[in-house]
C-alpha cells in the first residue's frame, strides 16, 4: 500500500474547541475523514453521507496496526476499520451546507468569489447565470491556469519524506539558497502504511 495519514488540527473559533481532522492520501489524493468533517461543521455524517454525490465519497479499510486514532464509530473489518473518507470538493460542499456562524462565513466568501470572477471576465450581475455555463467555467480555469501562480500559504513548501520518514520543509535562505529541513509544526501527526 501507497497511502499515508495526517491529523490536522481545526480551531472552531465560534465554539472554542479544537477538532482533529483526518486526512487519509489514497492514489495520490487526500481524502478526509467524514465523520472528522461532520463534527467539525456541526452535520449529521449519515445526512451529508445520503445527500452528498457518490463521486465524493470513499470507503477505506484502514489497518488497526497504524497510530492513526482510531473512534468507536469506526467499524472493525478484519485488520482495520472501515472508514468513510470525503474528497476536498466534497468537504467544500459539506461545509457550505453547515449551520454554524464560520460555515455561513465560509458561504458567503466563495460566492462573493464567485461575483469577483464574473466581474473580471466581463459579466454583469443580470448575467450571472453564465457562470453556470460549462464554456464559461472552463474559459476561467484555462485563465486562472494562466494567470494565478502556485500559492503556498505557509511560505514553504511542505512534503514527506520517505527516507526519512518525516515531514520536512524547503526553506529560501538569503541569497536564494534552498534548505530541506524537518518540518517542527504540531499540528501534524503522519503516519505512513
Amino acid at each position: 500500500m501507497n497511502d499515508f495519514m495526517v491529523v490536522r488540527e481545526w480551531y472552531d473559533d465560534e465554539d472554542n474547541v479544537i477538532y482533529p481532522i483526518r486526512f487519509v492520501k489514497v492514489n495520490d489524493i487526500w481524502y478526509a475523514v467524514l465523520k472528522d468533517v461532520c463534527d467539525a461543521v456541526g452535520l449529521s455524517t449519515w445526512g451529508v453521507s445520503q445527500r452528498m454525490e457518490t463521486k465524493y465519497l470513499l470507503k477505506r479499510n484502514i489497518p488497526d496496526d497504524t497510530s492513526f486514532q482510531m473512534r468507536s464509530h469506526s467499524k472493525r473489518h478484519l485488520n482495520g476499520y472501515i472508514m468513510t473518507l470525503i474528497s476536498e470538493q466534497g468537504i467544500y460542499k459539506a461545509f457550505a451546507g453547515g449551520k454554524k456562524l464560520r460555515a455561513r462565513k465560509f458561504t458567503d466568501w466563495w460566492t462573493e468569489m464567485v461575483m469577483k470572477l464574473r466581474q473580471a471576465i466581463g459579466l454583469e450581475a443580470f448575467q450571472c447565470f453564465d457562470m453556470m455555463d460549462e464554456k464559461v467555467q472552463k474559459h476561467i480555469n484555462n485563465q486562472l491556469d494562466k494567470y494565478i501562480p502556485e500559492f503556498d500559504l505557509y511560505g514553504d513548501d511542505i512534503y514527506y519524506d520517505e527516507e526519512t520518514g518525516k515531514l520536512m520543509k524547503s526553506v529560501t535562505l538569503p541569497g536564494g539558497d534552498v534548505e530541506q529541513v524537518e518540518y517542527d509544526g504540531n499540528d501534524y501527526q503522519v503516519i505512513h502504511y
